[in-house]
């Protein structure tokens, strides 16, 4: 198997094109200006193989292969990832857009007070008097205080 990539240096965006050749065991990179490097797959580290962007292949050193076809995948024949299964199901896709929110809602107004309440009855009553005023002051400085804009910003 053969494709074309760019070849960027170790912590560079610096790149060289080049081509890749694949066998059974090894990997071959060479370019028209004389590199011809050949290695075996074990010592590549592969990129995660997502739909839509070209798996990077990291190289001893620090150099990286990006490959020109979106598709080309060097650990994978033809079998997809979950992360690219998860991404193409649509019930998952709208689930979370759905889920999140509530999530988020039910954490931040059922969760995290009824954790709060509950766990003040553990408490001295001054330990839960000094939370509550400084709670409140950070509300207040926050979200309460009224805007200082200039004269001339609010006209």
């Amino acid at each position: 198997m053969k494709t074309t990539g760019r070849l960027y240096h170790a912590n560079s965006n610096t790149f060289m094109h080049c081509k890749l050749t694949v066998s059974d065991e090894c990997v071959v990179f060479s370019n028209d200006e004389g590199l011809h490097e050949r290695l075996p797959k074990q010592q590549l580290v592969l990129g995660m193989a997502i739909k839509g962007q070209a798996q990077d292949i990291t190289l001893p050193g620090g150099r990286r292969f990006l490959c020109d076809d979106s598709a080309f995948r060097l650990n994978q024949r033809g079998v997809s990832s979950f992360i690219e299964r998860c991404e193409q199901h649509k019930g998952l896709a709208i689930g979370a857009i759905v889920l999140c929110p509530l999530l988020l809602y039910w954490l931040f107004f059922v969760a995290i007070p009824h954790v709060a309440a509950s766990s003040a009855a553990h408490f001295p009553d001054s330990v839960v008097e000094t939370i509550g005023q400084q709670s409140m002051t950070l509300i207040e400085k926050a979200a309460l205080e009224p805007t200082q804009l200039d004269e001339q910003k609010i006209a």
